[in-house]
């Protein structure tokens, strides 16, 4: 989690500035830091209020050779530019925490002139390719150029406004969740003309044999969707891994192809019924798509937990949790890995509980090492009774503060004050988690 009291340090802003000390030949620069920014442009150029962007992006190691390397050219063109400002900043803005559509943006830069974007792009594209630098993920707004896996490129609002103007001076939506062209405005790329929703024609969005209906959940390495089989009009669930995209320094689709064997494991085991059921593992354009069987009428643990504040369900819920963790572990060795509040489903009529999103789970048959899922179900249980307090699920969390806050409440019986105990020391036998646990 980004701390708000974050200072940002000089790993990124000493090579710009490096690059863009002033001579007898340019006026100088302007600078300044605005949210996870910082902006670079040169003095007396005056910017409108939209055009096109150029983004560059790159691994985390290898952005400061990056910037060493491009700076000179955007100093040379008097482009303004604006770039993650630190290392700390680029690690959020391409996590899972940051909004989907602001996700990506290492270094983008402003090319007002259309028939600039093609030449600047080139020349680029070849410096980086001599540099030899990883590719990430492009925003989800960008459409990638042809000739870079590092470089992509939008026509978008220069002012975070949430309007631009078309080609007939109209004003429309400055699109961000997708790549979208006002309408006349005409791609240096690809020639094609952006024309209006009336003009486009409708079409139901496919992917594979799915067809897809609604967009469920968005980050910006992955996405979630609703949808139906075309064969046969089962309802599925789609999950999405953008390529070059990562978590937690995994590409996101290793990780949905170790959820897809995980979720395959257990469809053909006894605990069948604790996960969706997966169908099939597709590439589309090197994005990879999951697909699997909705579970029927669930809610997640949070919406679950804003509907029950009575302690008493607390217990039923922490010992159903429990129970479906028990059984991970004793009969098929598997330790989950990311134990929260979003990847816990619950069916309120029946009283059931499911496991979803099994990216980081993992065999323990020769270690069976279950410390942090029992650890992480400890943080789950004090999570029930601060559900404002999302921090739990966070590594660099201290939950014995929040223990503490919770020992001193008369609501909750001490027996799950015990279990509390119990889970955070991670010295419990996880096969004795369901049976033993002091959980009512």
């Amino acid at each position: 989690m980004l701390d708000k009291f974050h200072v940002v340090t000089p790993e990124f802003t000493r090579p710009i500035f490096s690059a863009l000390s002033p001579n007898s030949t340019d006026s100088g620069w302007t600078y300044l830091f605005s949210g996870i920014f910082a902006e670079f442009m040169p003095v007396g150029l005056s910017l409108p209020a939209a055009g096109w962007k150029l983004r560059v992006n790159a691994r985390l190691e290898d952005a400061t050779r990056l910037l060493r390397s491009v700076v000179p050219v955007l100093r040379r063109e008097k482009l303004a530019f604006k770039v993650l400002a630190d290392p700390t900043l680029y690690r959020f803005g391409f996590s899972k925490q940051i909004q989907a559509e602001a996700g990506g943006k290492f270094l983008t830069i402003y090319i007002p002139r259309p028939e600039d974007l093609r030449r600047i792009a080139k020349e680029l594209a070849v410096l980086i390719e001599q540099l030899a630098v990883d590719p990430s993920a492009p925003p989800i707004s960008d459409a990638p150029v042809r000739f870079s896996k590092n470089i992509s490129y939008r026509f978008g609002s220069y002012t975070n406004a949430d309007f631009v103007k078309d080609g007939d001076g109209n004003l429309v939506e400055d699109c961000r969740e997708f790549f979208r062209l006002p309408v006349g405005v005409k791609c240096p790329f690809s020639g094609i003309v952006g024309e209006s929703d009336d003009d486009a024609t409708e079409q139901p969005v496919e992917i594979g044999n799915y067809e897809i209906e609604s967009v469920l959940h968005r980050t910006y390495p992955s996405a979630v969707y609703l949808g139906t089989r075309k064969s046969d009009g089962l309802k599925i669930i789609c999950k999405e891994s953008r390529p070059y995209a990562y978590v937690q320094d995994i590409l996101a689709t290793d990780l949905l192809e170790n959820e897809y064997l995980m979720l395959r494991e257990i469809a053909a085991s006894g605990c069948s019924e604790i996960c969706p059921t997966p169908l099939e593992l597709f590439q589309v354009e090197q994005h990879s798509f999951l697909t699997m069987t909705r579970i029927p009428d669930p809610v997640s643990l949070y919406e679950w937990r804003q509907q029950n504040r009575n302690p008493d369900a607390h217990f039923r819920i922490g010992q159903k949790i429990a129970e479906v963790l028990v059984r991970l572990h004793s009969e098929l060795s598997i330790a989950w890995g990311d134990i929260h509040a979003s990847n816990v489903l619950v069916d309120d009529s029946e009283m059931r509980v499911y496991f979803i999103d099994p990216e980081f789970a993992k065999h323990t048959k020769h270690t069976r090492d279950f410390t942090r899922d029992i650890q992480m179900y400890g943080r789950l249980l004090l999570w029930l009774v601060f559900s404002d307090v999302d921090m739990l699920f966070e590594p660099d969390c201290y939950p014995d503060v929040f223990l503490q806050r919770f020992e001193r409440r008369s609501d909750y019986n001490p027996a799950y004050i015990d279990a509390v105990h119990s889970a955070l020391s991670g010295r419990i036998d996880p096969v004795n988690l369901g049976s033993d646990n002091p959980l009512p």
